[in-house]
């Protein structure tokens, strides 16, 4: 029985560690101390922690704390991204929008964005919206690109909220009405899940 008790608690106890040594790791970050951030998160990303391993693809992509190393921090991201990591997603793409550790590749860089706007990160709808827009990557579609726009202007503030705002007018006043009504019916769809 005491075995049982020991095991339970184990189990109990090592999520609030996970989360312990995670948070160690960001007041590091925040302190400059990256090396310390690195220690922090490496065992919680071998173990999957989806947002460590996000965190140690920053490390690696700018060279904080260790040798900066393109082909790593894609990596790290892949391991979160797959995991539908938003931010992961996103800074997955953004690597093959560059070529940094991967083969430039507008299509994959595109599809990263949108899995990462599809998980609600506005920064990703904002950058997808654009591609849709320009026609990068996607098939030029305004009416996804408007959708995405809308939605990023819910999801955010500052900056990003003005520059979708603008956005969106520019990309509007190109569109016919009946354009502009899918768009709308795409957003209540996306908002409601339906």
């Amino acid at each position: 029985m005491r075995t049982f008790i020991a095991i339970l608690f184990l189990l109990f106890l090592t999520p609030s560690l996970a989360l312990a040594g995670f948070n160690e790791g960001v007041l590091a970050f925040k302190a400059g101390e990256y090396e310390v951030a690195h220690r922090n998160w490496l065992p919680l990303a071998n173990d999957g922690h989806a947002k460590a391993q996000n965190n140690l693809g920053i490390l690696y992509r700018r060279g904080f704390g260790v040798e900066q190393d393109y082909v790593t921090a894609a990596g790290w991201y892949r391991k979160a991204a797959e995991q539908d990591f938003a931010k992961a997603q996103f800074n997955l793409g953004l690597l093959y929008k560059r070529g940094q550790g991967v083969r430039k590749d507008d299509v994959k860089a595109a599809a990263w964005y949108a899995r990462a706007a599809e998980n609600g990160y506005a920064r990703a709808q904002y950058v997808i919206a654009l591609r849709y827009e320009r026609g990068n990557g996607v098939e030029h579609d305004p009416v996804t690109a408007l959708k995405w726009l809308s939605l990023c202007i819910t999801n955010s503030t500052g900056k990003l909220r003005k520059n979708a705002l603008k956005a969106r007018k520019r990309v509007a006043d190109s569109m016919s009405a009946v354009e502009i009504k899918e768009a709308k019916r795409q957003v209540r769809a996306w908002l409601t899940g339906s």
